[in-house]
């Protein structure tokens, strides 16, 4: 992203930056686990975000998951560990009351998920994880619900719980997100995507819209309707829109149905 990037135009909420990822993984077989079960897939990830102009530390990721179930009928349960580390230029609030310091942070956490058979007309997922997060403590737990009556409707209800504590003096908060969403679909080619978002801290709810149009194999033109915040008790402040954290953020939408 360079420095001329506008971030309210889309969902990265950042200018003048460069993402290096990397990922590998092993596929493993053995013949002593049970038939249903496809297989052992532990893995090991990266991502470095430097400043595209200085080359400048910004962030780093790794991720790691020993312990990777794939059973045949695609459900899926990892448990693992990720270290973030990140350099702030600015202090932000993660959620009102719970105040981040600019500076340097490297911290550690566990990480479990589990998810069904995503092609089911009934699928779910849940994951969790808990550990450092900045200068204090996260424990999050979230779990989703899909249901596709059809190939061209899709509903889907996902509930986040986030725990912040030991952030200097501040007691313990706990937030809350529910994000219902409908998509829905005339053909492969036209797709309508709608998102809604209340979050407990923010005591905010947030409605996106999006219709997808492809006119031509990979042309897509897009048209988004205005962000709608609804229960809003206050003006959103700039430390919100810019940083993102996984305590309060608003997913973006994707025009496929799936």
């Amino acid at each position: 992203m360079s420095r001329g990037f506008a971030p309210d135009a889309g969902f990265v909420a950042r200018q003048d930056s460069a993402q290096l990822s990397s990922l590998a993984f092993f596929d493993m077989r053995p013949r002593w686990i049970p038939a249903s079960v496809r297989g052992l897939k532990p893995y090991l990830s990266g991502s470095l975000v430097t400043q595209a102009s200085t080359l400048g530390f910004l962030e780093a990721q790794v991720q790691a998951s020993p312990l990777s179930l794939r059973w045949q009928n695609a459900a899926s349960a990892d448990i693992g560990v990720e270290w973030n580390g990140q350099r702030l230029d600015a202090p932000f609030m993660l959620v009102p009351g719970v105040r981040s310091d600019a500076g340097d942070y490297a911290f550690t956490r566990m990480t479990a998920s589990a998810a069904g058979n995503p092609a089911s007309a009934f699928a779910w997922s849940t994951s969790g994880s808990i550990g450092r997060y900045f200068s204090g403590r996260l424990a999050t737990a979230g779990g989703a619900l899909s249901w596709s009556p059809d190939p061209r409707v899709a509903f889907r209800t996902s509930y986040t719980a986030n725990a912040l504590s030991s952030f200097g003096n501040t007691p313990t908060v706990t937030t809350h997100l529910l994000a219902p969403e409908l998509r829905l679909a005339l053909n492969p080619q036209l797709q309508l995507a709608s998102f809604y978002q209340y979050n407990t801290a923010a005591r905010r709810g947030s409605l996106n819209v999006r219709f997808a149009w492809e006119l031509a194999p990979l042309s897509l033109r897009y048209h988004r309707c205005p962000r709608v915040d609804l229960h809003r008790t206050e003006p959103l402040r700039r430390d919100e829109r810019v940083h993102r954290s996984d305590v309060g953020d608003t997913h973006p939408i994707e025009p496929e149905i799936g």
